[in-house]
């Protein structure tokens, strides 16, 4: 999809662009950094390694780069996260950007989600006190939204409860038993949803079908096409079976053998 992968680009560029503070900052890099229990820190910090894991609280933006960042303390400004998988146990004082395979938010969010991934989970445990922009072939939303989403996957699953309004782009949206969306939906999917799950939406439903793909037919060419294509590239009429043979020609009387006497033709006797 075309708009998944620029979300994705998006996204990146805005890692790239995070704000580097005047304030205190702290730069690590190494197989695993922590941010031990216990441990308070000041200031911005910039971790990258195999590893980022935050057990501790950190009293400033977090930008980590790692194949697995795992956060279970506090992170108290924003955080700014790439990596393969990316767990949030413990809570997020602001806005959370985040590129990876694999997300999984059980904590509270102060602020916006914005993430692009394979798969993105909000479980029930979780809060976002802002708003959800994501990109995946998987998103499950089982907790609490509180400032509606923007949303583009292969499949989305809401289970939970999302305030305000709701844009979908999707190949399957699910809306499970028990969810809720307290604005408005505007969604397009391959199928519509049925009246029990659109009943769900206390707003506005509307639904809009995909454009359709330009695919080659499977279907096979008529014979008329195949006459067509053929006299097309030879040049010959395409009816040339329908032409009229040459007439036969008469073949030459024999001509008499040697020494045969050729018969006078006799005439019949007066009566």
């Amino acid at each position: 999809m075309v708009r998944i992968a620029s979300t994705a680009l998006g996204l990146a560029a805005a890692l790239a662009a995070a704000p580097a503070s005047i304030e205190a900052q702290s730069f690590q890099s190494a197989g695993t950094v922590t941010i031990g229990n216990g441990e308070v820190r000041q200031g911005d910090h910039y971790l990258a390694g195999e590893a980022v894991r935050i057990d501790g609280r950190l009293n400033g933006d977090l930008v980590a780069a790692a194949g697995r960042i795992r956060v279970a303390g506090r992170v108290d400004g924003d955080l700014f996260a790439a990596g393969n998988t990316v767990d949030l146990r413990g809570p997020i004082g602001d806005a959370t950007r985040i590129v990876a395979q694999m997300v999984t938010v059980d904590t509270t969010i102060d602020g916006d989600l914005v993430a692009a991934a394979a798969e993105i989970v909000v479980t029930g445990n979780a809060r976002i006190a802002g708003g959800i922009m994501a990109a995946a072939s998987r998103l499950e939303i089982d907790g609490t939204v509180e400032n509606g989403a923007r949303v583009a996957a292969g499949e989305i699953v809401i289970r939970g409860t999302v305030h305000g309004d709701v844009n979908v782009f999707a190949d399957r949206l699910d809306l499970a038993p028990g969810a809720r969306i307290t604005g408005d939906l505007d969604y397009r999917t391959r199928t519509p949803l049925s009246p029990a799950a659109a009943a769900l939406v206390e707003g506005v439903v509307r639904y809009e079908e995909p454009p359709v793909d330009e695919a080659p037919t499977d279907e096979a060419p008529s014979e008329d096409a195949a006459e067509g294509a053929t006299s097309a590239e030879t040049g010959a009429p395409a009816a040339a079976d329908t032409a009229e043979a040459p007439a036969a020609t008469e073949a030459p009387a024999e001509a008499p053998a040697e020494g045969a006497v050729e018969e006078e033709p006799q005439t019949p006797p007066q009566a």
